[in-house]
């Protein structure tokens, strides 16, 4: 009887195991699993590239709760954004100073009272407001007299900017008239007084006097293997019968003339905040140039980042105020500390005559020489003040 009851008992407590083992598995099985997706950037304005001063906006969405928290950062050192930039219903607004200009990576977060944690990232890129660029130069930036030259100045930033042209290069075709100066199609036709190095500086202004200069070095050689014949005829007074000499003239190669590289071989990227010795390297170059004053001191700062612009300017980049990879050829190359120029070597004269001693012959032949030797002369110059 005992034994009767024992076993009842026992068939009764393995009938309770099993009934929870199956209420805790069926309530396992029913627990939901809840995800969420990351926020995303919608309504970008103006873009991915913003001009210095120009509002940005956009606005995040995917938050986990209908009241979250939302922060901001970005990872441009010395940059102006902070969480005041993003309001409470996930909208940013924010307009980039001098300071900005750069690569930024924006990055918005989320925090809800659950402990939920989301976050994107959008890369946008500070200019400056007033850009000058050079676009489709054609043929290129080395000619032959008698080839037409053309480019387009294109402006950012400008309320309908007016272009203008100059030349370093003296004597030569003027290109002041070459230039629209409503659209900045630039259409130059060189001939043989051109021969020589040219910087071409243009210009855009608007009425309110912002203006920017872009430099484009355009260099004119006479053509391989040409000749132009040179006919003097008469003589002096009191010399002998006049007589006919044809010389002609054979254009000889292109000197290129290279001055000695930098100092210093620049590697880093150089922005707001940078320090060190490539830092002290690139405010000697702009101090050599004449875009910083003082001295040295090895930090990037706000002076150094402006006189920066002015370089970049001056030599054809973009003006971002930074030392990115395309400054970085430049300052290596020397521009700026040295000078890589093409300079037309003298022409070579061979005179025949039929009555050597016909001085007036050789008086003009002698002229003709010291008119080259005159125009190499100012090359020289032109060269050397560059170097200086």
């Amino acid at each position: 009887m005992n034994h009767f009851y024992h076993r009842n008992y026992l068939d009764m407590f393995s009938s309770i195991r099993i009934s929870f083992a199956s209420v805790a598995a069926a309530v396992s099985m029913m627990v939901p699993v809840v995800t969420f997706a990351d926020l995303a950037v919608q309504n970008l304005n103006p873009g991915t590239t913003v001009p210095v001063g120009t509002l940005l906006t956009f606005s995040v969405t995917g938050a986990s709760s209908s009241t979250p928290t939302y922060y901001v950062s970005d990872t441009y050192a010395g940059s102006s954004v902070d969480n005041t930039k993003i309001s409470s219903q996930g909208t940013f607004t924010w307009t980039p100073l001098i300071q900005d200009i750069g690569a930024h990576t924006l990055r918005v977060s989320s925090y809800d009272t659950a402990g939920v944690s989301l976050s994107v990232s959008q890369d946008v890129t500070v200019v400056p407001k007033f850009r000058i660029s050079i676009l489709s130069l054609s043929p290129g930036a080395a000619v032959n007299p008698g080839q037409v030259v053309t480019f387009t100045a294109s402006s950012s930033g400008f309320a309908s900017p007016t272009f203008s042209a100059t030349d370093s290069f003296t004597g030569g075709t003027p290109v002041f008239t070459a230039i629209n100066t409503q659209s900045g199609a630039f259409s130059w036709t060189p001939t043989s007084s051109d021969i020589g190095t040219h910087i071409i500086t243009v210009t855009a202004q608007d009425s309110s006097s912002n203006n920017r200069s872009i430099t484009q070095q355009i260099t004119v050689a006479a053509a391989s293997g040409t000749a132009t014949p040179l006919t003097t005829t008469g003589p002096l007074p009191g010399s002998p019968a006049p007589t006919v000499v044809t010389t002609p003239v054979v254009a000889t190669p292109v000197a290129t003339v290279t001055a000695a590289a930098p100092a210093y071989y620049f590697t880093s990227y150089l922005k707001l905040g940078s320090t060190g010795d490539e830092v002290t390297a690139l405010q000697n170059v702009l101090i050599r140039g004449g875009y910083l004053s003082g001295a040295a001191t090895g930090y990037f700062g706000s002076l150094t980042a402006s006189a920066l612009m002015k370089y970049q300017t001056a030599h054809g980049l973009d003006a971002l105020g930074v030392v990115g990879p395309a400054t970085r050829v430049v300052l290596n190359a020397g521009t700026g500390t040295g000078v890589s120029t093409t300079v037309s070597a003298p022409t070579t004269t061979t005179v025949s005559t039929s009555n050597s001693g016909n001085a007036s012959a050789r008086l003009r032949i002698i002229q003709q020489l010291l008119v080259q030797f005159q125009q190499m002369q100012a090359l020289l110059i032109q060269l050397q003040a560059v170097n200086d």
